[in-house]
C-alpha cells in the first residue's frame, strides 16, 4: 500500500450547522506522484461522519492506489433552552378542579436545527406541597397542578452528550384568602382572665355569602398566661378549607402579689398571725376562680364545644393543689409547726412558678421569674425540708425574704 488516509475529528459550530474542514493529503510513496481527494480540504462539512474519497496518480496519471478517509464533525456546544413558563397562577375556587390551576409549562431548543444532530428535552417536577415527583419527555409540561410552590426543571441532551438544564419556580396561589382581625393585646389587672370579643367578616364567594367560624369563638374567656392564644378561623368553599389566625395575649397581676406576703418571713407573729387572713383571702379567691372557670366548662360542654376543655380542667385540677396548699400552710400556723410552714410555702411558691396561669411578682409588683436560689433551696419543697428550715433560720435573721 502506497496510501495512508488517517481519521480526523473536527468541532463544528451549532450557529453554522457544522465548520469548513482544511484537512491533509493522504501519506503516498512512490510511485505516487499526486493525489486527489473529494470533497476536496476547504469544503464544508456538516456534522456526523463523512467520508473523503483519495485517488493516487503515477507519472503517466495511471490510478495506482486509493483511500478513505473519514472526518466526523462533532459539537461541543449546550443545547439552549426557551421556555415559557406561567410563574404564579390561582385556583379558580369556583370551577373545577376546586384545589388546582391550569398552568401552561413549555419548553424548547432555541438551537438550529442541523442534519447530523438531534436533541432530547425532558423534564422533572418537584412538587413543593408534597415533595411529589414528575417526570417525562418533551417540552411540553402544561397541566392542572395543585396550590403549593414548585420547581421545573428542563433537561436537554444532544447526539454528542452535550447537556444542559433550566429550573424555574412557578406557584399556585389559593383562590381565597381568609382575613382574620389583627392581633389582640389586654390587660386583665387582677382577674385571672378576660371575656374578649372579635369580629371576623363573612365573605361572598362564588355568589354566596359563607359562615365563618373560629376557635375558639368570639366572646371566649382567655386566661392570663405567658404565652399568646392562638385564634384558629375557617371557612368552607366546594370541600377546601381556607384558614387564618391571630393572637390574643392576656397579661396582669392575677391578685398574686400576696404569694409573696406568705412567703414574707417564717416567724411566729403569736395567736393573731397576719398570714391567717391573707391565706383566706386567697382561698376565697381561688375558689372564685374555680367557680367562674366551672361556669365556662359547662357552658361549653352544654353547647357541644370541646375543643378548649382540657385547658379549663387542667386550670381546675391546678386549682386544687393551690387550695389544698394553702390549707395545710394554714393548719401548720395555727399548730406552730413552722418548719412545716416554711417548706409547704416554698412547695406553693414552686407549684406557682410553674403554673403558666400564675404571674409571681415581687413586693414592688414588678413581675419576675422563679429564682434559681429558692428552686436550689427546696428541690420544688418536698424533698429536703432540713434545707427549708435551714433557710426559715436565715430567714429569721433578715426578717424578710425578697424574691
Amino acid at each position: 500500500m502506497q496510501m495512508i488516509c488517517d481519521p480526523l475529528t473536527v468541532v463544528g459550530k451549532v450557529a453554522d450547522c457544522g465548520t469548513t474542514v482544511n484537512y491533509k493529503d493522504p501519506i503516498f510513496c512512490c510511485p505516487i506522484v499526486s493525489v486527489e481527494c473529494a470533497p476536496s480540504a476547504g469544503s464544508f462539512f456538516g456534522f456526523g461522519e463523512h467520508q473523503v474519497q483519495c485517488l493516487g496518480y503515477d507519472e503517466s496519471g495511471q490510478t495506482v492506489d486509493s483511500c478513505t478517509k473519514t472526518i466526523n464533525v462533532v459539537a461541543n456546544e449546550k443545547p439552549q433552552i426557551e421556555s415559557n413558563v406561567d410563574s404564579c397562577v390561582a385556583v379558580d375556587i369556583c370551577t373545577e378542579p376546586f384545589d388546582m390551576a391550569f398552568v401552561s409549562l413549555e419548553a424548547n431548543v432555541s438551537d438550529p436545527t442541523c442534519d447530523g444532530r438531534t436533541v432530547t428535552i425532558s423534564y422533572e417536577i418537584v412538587l413543593g406541597n408534597s415533595g411529589g415527583i414528575l417526570t417525562d419527555v418533551g417540552g411540553n409540561a402544561s397541566g392542572n397542578y395543585p396550590v403549593g410552590k414548585h420547581n421545573i426543571t428542563w433537561n436537554t441532551e444532544d447526539n454528542f452528550g452535550n447537556k444542559n438544564s433550566l429550573t424555574e419556580s412557578f406557584e399556585v396561589k389559593e383562590g381565597f384568602m381568609l382575613e382574620c382581625p389583627n392581633d389582640i393585646s389586654m390587660n386583665a389587672g387582677d382577674e385571672l382572665g378576660l371575656d374578649i370579643e372579635f369580629e371576623v367578616d363573612s365573605p361572598s364567594i362564588c355568589g354566596m355569602v359563607v359562615t365563618v367560624s373560629c376557635n375558639p369563638p368570639s366572646g371566649s374567656f382567655f386566661i392570663v398566661q405567658d404565652d399568646p392564644h392562638q385564634v384558629v378561623c375557617s371557612v368552607e368553599v366546594n370541600g377546601l378549607t381556607f384558614e387564618c389566625s391571630f393572637n390574643i395575649t392576656i397579661t396582669g397581676d392575677n391578685a398574686r402579689k400576696l404569694v409573696n406576703q406568705l412567703l414574707g418571713s417564717c416567724l411566729d407573729f403569736g395567736d393573731s398571725d397576719p398570714r391567717i387572713e391573707k391565706i383566706e383571702e386567697l382561698i376565697n379567691h381561688y375558689k372564685s376562680i374555680q367557680l367562674k372557670v366551672r361556669q365556662l366548662l359547662y357552658t361549653n360542654i352544654s353547647n357541644h364545644i370541646y375543643n378548649w376543655n382540657w385547658q379549663y380542667r387542667q386550670l381546675l385540677d391546678e386549682l386544687e393543689v393551690a387550695i389544698d396548699l394553702l390549707n395545710k400552710i394554714k393548719t401548720n400556723i395555727e399548730e406552730k409547726e413552722f418548719t412545716e410552714v416554711c417548706t409547704e410555702t416554698l412547695q406553693f411558691y414552686q407549684f406557682l412558678v410553674h403554673a403558666k396561669w400564675l404571674v409571681v411578682t415581687d413586693q414592688k409588683g414588678t413581675v419576675i421569674d422563679k429564682t434559681e436560689d429558692i428552686h436550689d433551696i427546696c428541690n420544688y419543697g418536698a424533698l429536703y425540708p432540713e434545707k427549708c428550715y435551714s433557710r426559715c433560720l436565715k430567714l429569721r435573721e433578715e426578717d424578710t425574704l425578697t424574691i
